[in-house]
């Protein structure tokens, strides 16, 4: 009797004829080393401690870390760029991005680049170095003007100045007496410079 209605218990949980096997239970345990499914498997929800995948197509997936050793970035795809430089600098011609900083450009010819020195704005009237602190001014004909920057005093080392200084007159000749090298050897005409204030 006994094993008449063990029997009955597990068959009314399969179902089954020659072409197809249903298992209906709340719980099924697979107790085994190796289990192989041959064919196509439909799985609506899944819990997977460890896997290894040769192919997936995945239709949205969220995933909380993801360590991948190798990607193809020419497959990335966002709403406006395959990745940050390649397309950003083909979509926007204005600003381009490099390993060595961003630039900005304007219809006028004007650019503004950002470095790991600092920023250079470049235009028609000249070039402006924001950098260190100070702002340094050189002229279109490459003459270096001088700079804006704060200073202290040390007999009023409580007191904060904003510092015009002129360069003096620098030629590029060697063996002038005003002639003289920049700090990475190279020179910078510095002509009669002065300091003017005009209304309109």
């Amino acid at each position: 009797m006994v094993s008449l209605i063990i029997s009955a218990k597990i068959t009314s949980g399969i179902v089954g004829n020659a072409s197809q096997m249903s298992l209906i239970s709340k719980n099924v345990t697979i107790d085994s080393p190796n289990t192989q499914i041959k064919g196509t498997a439909w799985i609506q929800s899944a819990m997977i401690a460890n896997g290894a995948i040769g192919n997936a197509q995945i239709g949205d997936a969220t995933i909380t870390s993801a360590k991948i050793a190798q990607l193809d970035v020419a497959k990335l795809t966002g709403n406006v760029s395959t990745f940050i430089q390649s397309n950003w600098n083909g979509l926007y011609q204005s600003v381009k991005i490099s390993p060595i900083g961003m630039t900005i450009s304007t219809s006028q010819g004007s650019t503004a680049q950002f470095n790991q020195d600092g920023l250079v704005l470049d235009g028609a009237l000249g070039t402006t170095n924001v950098l260190n602190g100070q702002i340094e001014l050189i002229s279109s004909s490459n003459e270096y003007l001088g700079t804006f920057q704060h200073e202290t005093m040390p007999e009023h080392d409580n007191v904060d100045y904003l510092m015009i200084k002129l360069a003096g007159w620098h030629t590029s000749k060697p063996g002038d007496s005003d002639y003289d090298l920049n700090s990475d050897s190279s020179n910078t005409i510095r002509g009669g410079d002065g300091i003017g204030f005009r209304c309109n």
